[in-house]
């Protein structure tokens, strides 16, 4: 019989394609309401927060290129001398997975690769700065001041540790706020969601309840819009300065001079590494000396505007997200939200930036933000794993995961209501 092993990044990408499947078929859960206030008095309470510092997302989106393969149901007809219809179907479709690991596997390559070169600057001006407990905090503070919360049991949880969901009782009822906090592709704004779920058996004669909520809220706050100024001449002139200095310090410049002197008398592969240095040092000056901001550079752009006087803006970003986080579980506890959408609702409304709201998004999901619904909201659960975000000069915490985490691995909470813009 033959074997074919997949690598975790195949087993992942495959993995996120059921589990988004499996979401989209769930049964709709209803919000809190006044009339539960008693009941969620009962309730311990775990804040969990599920990133302790600040991390850029991955723009990965999952691509079925298996439907796309002859033989599969629905795709282009193939003829198998020898098999039945049956079998050629199955071998196909098998073909189609793994062709799909290996599609998805270099694109979230690719973006994770743009997501570590974003946070670069960051990092190194120590802008990676803390989340849990300040949103752990505003969340805490909300909860006191709800008409419920005043007497309940509150715990703290880090959610880093890949262990706490085995530390929250499942066969007991509870009620738990799920936070995680992350910029944007591009890193145009931080975007931070609070997922509240009371799991509760009431009225239930089976163990349903103990993963199924009764009733479930979803928050997103966006900050403001991180815009880009004009490109300066002085700014084309540090970047064409910065790549000179890249291309000198990492000894590629000293490598295509001496493979230049040599001429075409080195080896293959030392020929083929010095043209590939110089065309990519050629291309790093061209996008340098550009009028206007290229994809390439922007995000790093940003990252040193995030990082300027202190990180200022990312800290006035992070306070106003627990500020806005307070304001919206204010509003839940006060039945002053706006109506709850159901999932099976199009949301095509139209948004202009300008003041900041409280919108309502299909699935029971509320967002605070004034900038249009611009930023996209599907990757907030997709951020640059532990492995990639830490600095070479910084040690791991001694509970950060050991495991793989070159894979897109599901979020423990990527069971949320997802939002679309």
């Amino acid at each position: 019989m033959i074997k074919i092993k997949t690598a975790p990044l195949a087993a992942g990408v495959l993995m996120l394609a059921l589990s988004t499947a499996a979401q989209a078929a769930s049964k709709e859960i209803d919000g809190y309401r006044s009339e539960r206030a008693s009941l969620a008095a009962s309730l311990p309470v775990h804040i969990v927060a599920l990133d302790r510092q600040v991390r850029p997302q991955i723009d990965f989106v999952y691509q079925d290129v298996s439907r796309y393969m002859p033989g599969y149901p629905g795709g282009t007809q193939q003829f198998n001398s020898g098999m039945s219809t049956g079998q050629a179907i199955g071998v196909n479709v098998l073909g189609g997975l793994i062709a799909s690991a290996i599609v998805n596997g270099a694109a979230y390559s690719e973006a994770k690769t743009r997501a570590v070169a974003a946070y670069q600057p960051l990092q190194q001006a120590r802008c990676d700065l803390p989340v849990d407990a300040p949103l752990q905090q505003a969340v805490r503070d909300a909860i006191a001041r709800a008409p419920w919360g005043a007497g309940v049991a509150v715990n703290l949880t880090d959610g880093e540790d890949d262990a706490w969901e085995k530390r929250i009782p499942k066969d007991q009822p509870r009620q738990i706020f799920t936070i995680t906090s992350s910029l944007s592709p591009g890193l145009t704004a931080l975007v931070t969601s609070v997922d509240v779920a009371a799991y509760v058996p009431e009225g239930e004669a089976k163990p349903a309840w103990r993963k199924k909520p009764l009733w479930r809220d979803h928050f997103i706050v966006v900050s403001d819009w991180l815009d880009l100024p004009p490109k300066t001449v002085a700014e084309i002139e540090q970047l064409v300065a910065q790549e000179e200095r890249r291309f000198a310090d990492s000894g590629a410049q000293a490598m295509v001079a001496r493979v230049k002197e040599k001429g075409r008398v080195g080896r293959s592969s030392e020929l083929r590494e010095a043209a590939d240095a110089r065309k990519l040092h050629e291309k790093n000056l061209e996008l340098a000396r550009e009028e206007s901001w290229s994809a390439e550079i922007e995000d790093q752009r940003r990252a040193r505007l995030w990082s300027e006087n202190d990180c200022a803006r990312l800290r006035s970003a992070i306070d106003l997200t627990g500020v806005e986080l307070g304001r919206m579980l204010d509003a839940l506890y006060a039945q002053q939200l706006p109506a709850r959408r159901s999932s099976k609702e199009l949301d095509n409304a139209f948004e202009r930036p300008g003041e900041r709201q409280i919108r309502a998004l299909p699935g029971g999901v509320y967002v605070s933000r004034n900038e249009g619904g611009s930023v996209n909201l599907n990757f907030r659960y997709s951020l640059l794993p532990l492995k990639d975000s830490k600095p070479a000069d910084r040690p791991s915490p001694a509970s950060a995961r050991g495991a793989d985490a070159t894979a897109p691995k599901q979020h423990p909470a990527q069971d949320a209501p997802t939002a679309n813009q």
